[in-house]
């Protein structure tokens, strides 16, 4: 009789927690494909990499100079004088370590840019999904860990479209 009983509570327990969930209104979004497809996403990158495109391109002048130097150095090696050496070693030194410094420098402006404008668009992506799940009736919006979800649940384009 106990048996019995045990079996019909499990049975009213595992059907009562399947009728919860088939009342729960659950959503999905592609978070890598928003950061890839929506423009305000699109138009910060860009703007980040022009803003930065100036001062690569110096950098990349600067070591093709360093090279330059290095290519005449090895070249007029034997030809040079000890102080000749000296001082044209030195001076590519400097410069090494001047173009060194002058680009982790530009690294780090760089991703603390990034870092600074990626923040800046989570916010608004998380205001976004809470706006959208509330206008939509969601309980829960997943955003990881997602293996699959059935385009009923994918709302990624919707907030894509939000994002203009």
């Amino acid at each position: 009789m106990k048996k019995i009983i045990s079996i019909i509570i499990l049975g009213l327990m595992l059907s009562s927690s399947y009728a919860i969930q088939a009342e729960l209104k659950v959503a999905a979004v592609n978070i890598n494909r928003v950061m890839l497809e929506a423009p305000k996403f699109k138009s910060a990158n860009q703007a980040i990499d022009s803003e930065f495109k100036i001062k690569t391109d110096q950098l990349k002048s600067k070591a093709n100079e360093i090279k330059t130097l290095q290519d005449g150095f090895k070249r007029d090696f034997d030809t040079m004088s000890e102080d000749q050496k000296r001082v044209k070693s030195e001076e590519i030194r400097t410069k090494a370590k001047d173009f060194n410094d002058r680009e982790k420098t530009i690294i780090q402006e760089f991703n603390q840019k990034r870092n600074e404008k990626l923040q800046e668009l989570q916010k608004l992506l998380s205001t976004q999904i809470q706006s959208l799940a509330n206008e939509q009736g969601y309980d829960l919006v997943l955003t990881q860990g997602v293996a699959f979800a059935t385009p009923s649940v994918d709302i990624t384009d919707k907030l894509i479209a939000r994002l203009q």
